[in-house]
């Protein structure tokens, strides 16, 4: 399933969600199994714990999603 730009606000608004998440509950914080593969085969999980911040993250969002 590839993300169109029509889908990407809510991705968008899905990402502050769980990033806000994150920043609550910190290292504590363990995503759920299989969120890797919904979440793009890890680079969703990979760039929110390395703190990037949202908007840059679906500025940079990979075709192949």
């Amino acid at each position: 399933m590839k993300i169109t730009d029509r889908d990407i606000k809510v991705v968008e608004l899905g990402l502050h969600m769980l990033d806000s998440v994150i920043k609550l509950y910190g290292n504590k914080f363990v995503l759920p199994e299989g969120f890797d593969v919904l979440a793009g085969r890890s680079y969703i999980r990979e760039m929110l714990l390395s703190r990037e911040p949202v908007e840059k993250i679906v500025e940079r969002w990979p075709p192949e999603l």
